[in-house]
């Protein structure tokens, strides 16, 4: 039996598939090694045992900031605490969106979710790193990001008198919008949320542009950092940000003379695809 986790900042989905490649599923609270307390892997790590069918003999865990060593030997260490049996991996969320998108192909991977990063992936392994500074001095077109920028223009008034009434009603005064922020417990994501209300205001010149403008600095990024590699092998994106607003992304990279080529809302379904081959090829 294999266990993979595909574990984001609003979430985790896992994923169990046993010896004949067939799977069962579930979804569970986000869980980050720089942000969630031992107790809530601890309660997440419950709530697993008590849905899985076997234990695990592997476990592939990917997720956000796990390509660094000291997360991944946290994350590792607590799970060998509940399945000391199973042969575990740990993986970065990049390693995740890498394997679903290209598969054992060469690309350039992209993740646009609460967070944002870029990828160049041989087939085999991550070869360059578009570097991240995190939602705090980056992330440009994540929606930690989008809504950073959203907020700011409400703030400073520069958002329109229209979109303004509906923001309010919606989240309440600027000022306790702000307050709200400053005492959100993960301030990443409580950004992030606002990508919804952005979505239902799509039809708004403003808001297209505003969402226009921040994917248009990350590809930007992403064509100075990959250079030519950016006309030699597909670019695929993964994320709710990308999925949601794809005509949109797809617009700002055509318009970058940049050609998109799979958007997925998260990367589990292609993990899953991803494993079942490697079960397949080793059992032959």
């Amino acid at each position: 039996m294999i266990y993979i986790v595909d574990s984001g900042g609003t979430g985790a989905d896992w994923r169990f598939i046993n010896s004949k490649g067939n799977f069962n599923q579930l979804h569970t609270q986000g869980l980050q090694a720089h942000q969630s307390s031992k107790s809530d892997f601890e309660a997440v790590f419950q709530q697993v045992k008590d849905f899985a069918e076997e234990k695990p003999d592997k476990i592939y865990f990917y997720g956000a900031g796990c390509h660094r060593t000291e997360p991944a030997e946290k994350v590792k260490a607590l799970l060998i605490a509940v399945w000391p049996e199973a042969t575990i991996h740990v993986y970065g969320d990049v390693m995740a969106a890498a394997q679903s998108s290209c598969g054992n192909a060469a690309g350039i991977s992209c993740i646009l979710g609460t967070g944002a990063s870029a990828v160049y992936f041989d087939g085999e392994k991550i070869v360059k790193v578009s570097p991240s500074l995190g939602y705090l001095l980056g992330d440009e077109g994540s929606g930690a990001d989008l809504g950073k920028v959203l907020l700011k223009a409400r703030l400073e008034n520069k958002m329109p008198k229209d979109l303004a009434g509906f923001f309010d009603k919606r989240f309440g005064s600027p000022d306790e919008v702000l307050g709200a922020l400053y005492a959100a417990e993960n301030k990443q994501k409580y950004l992030g949320s606002f990508t919804r209300f952005m979505m239902q205001h799509m039809n708004k010149p403003w808001m297209a542009r505003l969402i226009y403008d921040r994917f248009s600095i990350f590809i930007k990024q992403i064509k100075e950092n990959f250079g030519d590699k950016i006309n030699e092998v597909p670019i695929h994106f993964t994320g709710g940000v990308a999925f949601y607003f794809s005509n949109l992304l797809r617009q700002v990279a055509n318009d970058e003379g940049v050609t998109v080529r799979n958007i997925s809302e998260t990367p589990i379904a292609g993990l899953t695809l991803y494993h079942q081959q490697l079960i397949e090829s080793t059992s032959k």
